[in-house]
This record gives C-alpha cells, structure tokens and sequence, in this order.
C-alpha cells in the first residue's frame, strides 16, 4: 500500500502550485500523510495536521502553493447536492433506503465528477476515514479553513450562487415540510406555529433579491425568522406530552430541524461583513465525511430508525420514573412500604404458581396458566399502588437519560447524585420486595403444616425448587437476564400504549362511543375514561410481562433449548418454600442460595436498566462517549458517600457537594 509521510507532501507541493486536475490528486495526498497508519492510532492526524500547520505558517511559498491547491478544487466542484443533502434525513421509506443501500453495496453510486460528494469519496477512501477525522480538535481545522477561504475570495468563483441555490433548496423544503398535516395536528391548529416555516421562505426571497444596503436588512430578517422556526420546533416537541406523537410526526420533526440548521449555516456566508465561521464549517466538514463513509451502512441506518421509534416512547415514561427517584427518607420508605406492598402480593402468586405447576398441564396450557397468574398479579400490583423493583429501571432509565440532555461538565455532580437516588431506590425496592416475601411463604406453609400433618412439598420438589434457583447449579443466570429483557420490554409496550391513546385520541373518542354511552351512567363514563387514560398503558404492559414470562419456559421446552426466566422475588419465594418444608441442609448451601438471589436481582436490573437507558440515550441522539467525566464523577461520589447509594440522606441533601 502507498503511503506518503508529510515531508515527502510538502517537497511535492513546492515544486509547483497545482491547478487543475492536479490541485485534486495534490488533496488526495495530503489526506494520505494526515491519515494515522492504523486505526489503533486515530489521534495521530491531530499531530500530523498541527505539523502541518506550524509548517505552512513558516513558509510563505508552500502556504501559497497548498491554499490555490485546496482552493482550485473548492471553485471547481459543485457543492449544491452536499449541502442541500449530506447528513440529511431523507424522505424515503425505511424499505426504499435498505434497498438503496444494498443496491449502492453493489454497485457504487456515480457522481459527476465536480460534484462534492464525489470529491470527499475520492479523498477519504478508508472506511474508517471519518473516525479519525472526527477526533481533530475544530480548532485546528478552524485554522485550516481560515488559510484556504483568503486563496477562495482571492480567486474568480462561483461559489455564491451555488450557496444561493442550496440555500433556495432548503428553504422550499421547509415550507413544504411545515405545511405536512402531521405537523399541523402536533401544532394544535395554532396558524402562528405553522406560518414561521413559511414565512422564512419570503424572507429567504427577499435576501436574495436584495442589493446593498438592504442586504443586511433582509439578513436579519431571514435570522430571525429563523430563530422562530427553532423556537416554534422547541414548542410543537414539547407538545407530544398532551398530543402524543407518531413515528412520522418524529420523522417530519427531524427533518425539519435538521433543515433549519443547515439553512442558518448556508446563510451564514451571506454576510461579508462578519468574519467567516469557520468552526462551523469545521462541523459540517465531519458530518459531511461522516454522511459519506456511513451512508451505505445498514447498521447506520438501523440506528437512525432506532432513534425515531425509541423517541415515540421513551418520552412518555420519564415522567412516570421521576416517582422511583427518592430524594428524602420520606420519599425512601414510603417507596419500601410501596414494595412491601407488591411482596406480600408476589407471595400469594408463587404459592398460586406452585399449585398450578402441580396440576401436568399441557406444556402450552400451563404456560397459558402461568401468564393469567403472574399478569393479574402484576394488574393488582399496580392498581393497589404497590411497587416490583425490577420494573423501575424501564421508567428511571429514560428519566436519567433526559437529564443527562444537555449535561457539561459543570453539573456532573448532580447527575452523580441522581444516580444515586435511583441507586438506592432500586436497594430499598429489592429490600421491600423480598423481606415481605419470603417469610409471607414461610407462614402460609407454616399455617397450613398446623392443619394438616400431610407433607406439602415432596423431597422431589424440595430439590427441583433449590437446583433451578441455585446459580451454580443451573441457568439461573441466562434465565435472569432473559427475564430482564422482558421487563424491558414491557416498560416499551406501556410507553408505546400511553403514547398511541394520546396520538389517537383514545379518551375523546371513548367519550362519544354510542354503546358505550348506553352501557355506562352520565356519571361512570367520565371516570371508566380516565381511568382507561391513567392506567391503560400500564395495564397494557403489566399484562405483556405477565405473558413473556409465562411463556418463557414453553418456548424453551418445544424448542429444545435453555429459554427460562428468573425473577429475584419468585425465586426467593421458591427457595423460602423449599427451605421451610426441608431440614439438615448446611449452612454454606444455604448462603449460597442467598446469593444467589442477590444475583439473579443484579442481573435482572442490569439487564432491564441497561437495555431502556440505551433505548433512552438512543432516542435523544445522545452518546455516553461524550461524556467520559461522568462514570468518574459517580465513582468519586460513592467513594466519598458510599451510603448514599443505598440509604436517603438526612434532611435529603446530599454531602457530595
């Protein structure tokens, strides 16, 4: 493989000034000599470009000789397409843009050869290109930029009409997009929000037929017309609360964000009078390498999509996670005696399991018995106010994930000491779950032993019941974590559910329903609405969980394969059964199976939590990369008030201060 090493480009480039053809195999090497010689060495292109820069500055000849190079082929190539296209969401269906990439996989799309788009592939030819071209600080690009636009002006171009072609694009598009129904049902009919996408339009118009001075005027005036546009973007986001949202609204939204965002960069060299921006250029550079080495990409894709169906639920179950944050010991033990609550209701639902396993069903029809058992339990958990811990990470995931929007360094701190909140939250929830459990079983068995002097539980149970909880002794550990997928996945089913009858205008349209009006008094319609509207999605979850989990050991027996769930409270329910009906057991056995319910809680957490805070971070494009201060910060934290983390300070302020 060739490779150029910067001084090598730096004696081809005094040579002569390249014009021409040349000009663009002169850019061609220098990407080579930038390019670090792995991908194990990304930040090697930020030294080899401060190289040289320092160079440059130090040789008036090879400034002159590189800025006509890069300049060249900046007033040659088209860069309408790249900026009216490049890293914007597109408006093909998720079918149409698989297919496109597979076809391009194929076959390699064609540029014209001035085209921008078609430059950038010919210059960063890596697959892995943008990664390194991503870490160079803006900054140093900035400088860069700075050098070349001076050559750029110098020299006759086109390049304003090109700007005002692809600023003319945008704008059109944003009309367009801002005159879509779904947004206008998202508006709330309110004319005002809608008319700023259309207005900019005018003004757009108007800068472009201006002359000096007003020039300056109409500049402003598209700016500020902009700005409204965001403001009024900020205002139909936040009214996905009261009128729910759907995966085209989000879409429709994207789009028309990212196309005000590229409209006020375009403009932005509108204005001689203000320097050029070019940390923003910088930006855009990334993003436009970024769009053009990943574009082709089906996992890309797959996460873009991902982001839009993520974003229609994750926002309709922070609010309902701001209620498992405790901050003071009131909050905290209230939480407990909530959990309490949903132990004492779990015991009565594995002793309810215990029988029904008893009675041989078919495979099929014991699973079917299994999901009535355990989602009318989880109905009633909820519908008494009760708690189950492990189906708070689904909720407390999206709140963290929302509060780590926008986070700097600054606050670090707080978002440290909320995840302490949640961290002790969970502790006192798990507590509150199994120390209500375990001895509610111990004394049904105990009760029903003073009855009757039959054995209630065979030895044969007895071992069936402590080997399948035992994590050394079975899959129990596969089988938590399978568990906690599914609890994740009801968390997505209530969030989607709470969603779609906002959207869909479930209650308003309940209330008109001619039978319904006829079954139910002027009286009890109004309150069999409301509660359908506070408590519809999570019943809908509730029972979701209750069938994953009943039929989970269906699954795995007509396939033949390890498919299981394992949850912290029944399996401690099962081996407190077990225990009570047994005697001579050692006592090492034993501290064995306390941990090992320790265990399969930490792994249903983990894997719930995990799972809905990816989910979370992923529908608010966030990346937990860019944040690497704060796993520190919270290490620091429970350092220093490691109780926090599983007690409420007093008072509820927190001593990490």
């Amino acid at each position: 493989m060739q490779t150029v090493t910067l001084a090598q480009y730096y004696t081809l480039l005094l040579l002569q000034p390249s014009k021409g053809k040349a000009a663009l195999a002169t850019l061609q090497q220098l990407v080579i000599g930038l390019r670090p010689t792995n991908r194990r060495l990304l930040n090697a292109a930020t030294d080899n470009l401060q190289v040289l820069l320092t160079v440059l500055q130090q040789n008036p000849t090879l400034l002159q000789h590189f800025t006509q190079a890069v300049a060249t082929v900046i007033i040659h190539a088209d860069i309408t397409n790249i900026l009216t296209d490049s890293g914007l969401i597109t408006g093909a269906t998720f079918a149409q843009q698989v297919r496109q990439v597979i076809s391009h996989k194929l076959i390699p799309p064609y540029y014209e050869p001035e085209d921008a788009n078609g430059i950038l592939t010919k210059l960063f030819t890596k697959k892995w290109d943008y990664q390194w071209v991503n870490l160079i600080p803006n900054k140093l690009l900035a400088q860069l930029i700075t050098m070349v636009n001076t050559t750029v002006i110098a020299l006759p171009n086109d390049v304003q009409t090109e700007l005002t072609n692809a600023a003319k694009i945008v704008s059109y598009r944003i009309a367009s997009l801002g005159l879509e129904g779904e947004i206008f049902k998202r508006a709330n009919k309110s004319e005002h929000i809608i008319n700023a996408f259309t207005q900019q339009n005018t003004y757009l118009l108007n800068l472009v037929l201006a002359t000096p001075p007003t020039t300056h005027e109409a500049l402003y005036n598209l700016r500020t017309s902009l700005l409204q546009c965001q403001q009024n973007l900020r205002q139909l986001e936040s009214n996905s609360i009261t009128t729910g949202t759907s995966i085209n609204q989000t879409f429709l939204l994207r789009r028309l964000t990212q196309h005000v965002n590229r409209l006020k960069f375009i403009i932005s060299f509108f204005d001689v009078n203000k320097p050029l921006h070019a940390i923003s250029i910088s930006y855009f550079l990334k993003d436009a390498v970024a769009y053009i080495k990943t574009k082709n990409s089906l996992r890309k894709l797959s996460s873009t999509t991902l982001n839009l169906l993520a974003y229609r639920i994750v926002d309709h179950t922070k609010d309902t996670g701001e209620l498992y944050i405790t901050s003071t010991r009131t909050q905290y033990w209230k939480i407990f005696s909530a959990a309490a609550g949903g132990g004492l209701i779990v015991s009565f639902l594995v002793i309810i399991k215990f029988y029904l396993g008893r009675l041989q069903l078919a495979v099929f029809w014991e699973g079917i018995a299994y999901s009535l058992n355990y989602a009318a339990g989880f109905i009633a958990i909820q519908l008494c106010g009760f708690t189950l811990a492990t189906k708070q990470p689904a909720m407390t995931a999206s709140t963290l994930a929302n509060s780590l929007q926008g986070t700097t360094g600054v606050n670090f701190k707080q978002m440290a000491i909320t995840i302490s909140r949640v961290c002790r939250t969970q502790f006192i929830s798990i507590v509150g779950n199994v120390s209500i459990v375990m001895p509610c079983i111990a004394l049904w068995f105990y009760i029903i032993d003073s009855i009757t002097t039959k054995a209630l539980i065979s030895t044969a149970e007895v071992s069936k019941l402590l080997s399948s909880n035992h994590i050394l002794l079975s899959n129990s550990i596969l089988y938590a974590a399978i568990a906690g997928v599914f609890l994740f996945i009801s968390g997505l089913v209530s969030g989607y559910v709470e969603n779609s009858m906002v959207y869909a205008k479930i209650p308003q349209r309940l209330s008109q329903h001619g039978l319904l009006k006829k079954l139910a008094t002027p009286t009890a319609l109004p309150r069999i609405i409301n509660f359908i509207q506070l408590r519809g999605g999570a019943i809908f979850g509730n029972l979701t969980l209750g069938v994953l989990l009943g039929m989970a050991s269906f699954v795995g027996k007509i396939l033949g394969l390890p498919f299981d769930i394992r949850h912290i409270t029944f399996a401690a329910g099962n081996i407190a059964m077990a225990l009570h009906a047994t005697t001579g057991i050692v006592v090492g056995y034993i501290v064995m199976l306390f941990v090992s319910i320790f265990v399969i809680g930490l792994v249903n957490l983990l894997a719930s939590f995990s799972l809905a805070f990816y989910v979370a971070i992923k529908a608010r494009n966030l990346s937990l990369s860019d944040y690497p201060q704060l796993s520190k910060t919270v290490i620091k934290h429970f350092l220093k008030t490691p109780l926090e983390f599983f007690v409420a300070p007093r008072g509820g302020v927190s001593k990490f201060q």
